[in-house]
């Protein structure tokens, strides 16, 4: 039996654009990558892995966290010095994701109690925190977290982002910092 002439073409029409692997994605650059939380002290990145992770600080596996529908794991630590501010110590919260072993996510969090909500007061504690921020060093990215309540920072491999909180809290102010990659 012969094939039929259009069999052939039709089987390179219907598998054209399909390969086996999926399509790459662009390399991380050394600045994409980069946490900016004590980036001279820590050095961290994304796609670090959790052993070498290990030799910047302890850390503990996060279960409450742990994605149940994908392989995202969590860790943490409380291991951070404690940081002053309007005469009140503060202790900076680190989480990361990671799957297969490399880090796909970083936060910091902070909670710290100021005199009040005004523009002022929240620019002082972000000054306050300042030295462990590279990005929070522009008066620019300062005001605008301070006005908008958020700053993102987007390149071609990840997000990252800073937030202000003050919903319902009296004077206490929730800030976060997170890294992800897209």
């Amino acid at each position: 039996m012969k094939t039929p002439l259009y069999l052939p073409g039709l089987f390179l029409l219907l598998s054209c654009g399909q390969s086996k692997e999926p399509a790459a994605k662009k390399p991380l650059s050394d600045s994409s990558i980069m946490i900016d939380y004590k980036m001279s002290t820590y050095k961290l990145f994304m796609g670090q892995s959790l052993d070498s992770m290990q030799k910047v600080f302890d850390y503990h596996r996060d279960y409450m966290r742990d994605s149940k529908d994908t392989s995202l794991s969590y860790y943490m630590t409380t291991m951070e010095p404690l940081l002053q501010f309007n005469n009140t110590d503060f202790l900076p919260f680190l989480s990361f994701g990671i799957i297969g072993q490399k880090m796909v996510k970083f936060e910091c969090s902070i909670i710290a109690s100021t005199e009040s909500h005004s523009k002022t007061a929240v620019l002082e504690f972000l000054t306050a925190i300042e030295p462990l921020f590279r990005n929070l060093r522009s008066a620019k990215n300062k005001n605008e977290l301070v006005t908008m309540y958020k700053l993102n920072i987007d390149t071609t491999n990840t997000i990252e982002y800073f937030s202000l909180d003050t919903m319902d809290r009296k004077y206490d102010i929730l800030f976060r910092y997170v890294k992800k990659v897209k």
